[in-house]
């Protein structure tokens, strides 16, 4: 009795353990890429402050990359594709659809 007690036990921690959450369902990068305009930073209530990577600042390389900052138009701090970490931004507006400072 206590063997299937058990195995009754093991089997439902199991199948609950292997049913999808729905946090697996978000992807926090949708819109990071292809002028999408979205950050996946934080964000304090009603947009005060903003925090989020920054990666399209620059290349380390002296190569001209597709996601430097000044090879294009770029209107947002993060693009997922882009494997190398400038930094922190505190202050961006997602979304928007706007380059900074106008």
């Amino acid at each position: 009795m206590k063997k299937l007690l058990s195995f009754a036990t093991l089997w439902v921690a199991l199948s609950i353990y292997a049913q999808q959450q729905p946090v697996d369902y978000i992807n926090p990068l949708i819109g990071t890429s292809n002028f999408g305009a979205t950050h996946p930073g934080a964000i304090a209530p009603r947009g005060m402050l903003s925090i989020s990577p920054f990666n399209v600042a620059f290349d380390t390389t002296g190569v001209k990359a597709p996601l430097e900052k000044d090879s294009r138009w770029l209107s947002n701090p993060y693009v997922n594709e882009n494997k190398f970490f400038t930094g922190l931004t505190h202050v961006n507006l997602s979304g928007v659809g706007c380059p900074e400072l106008g």
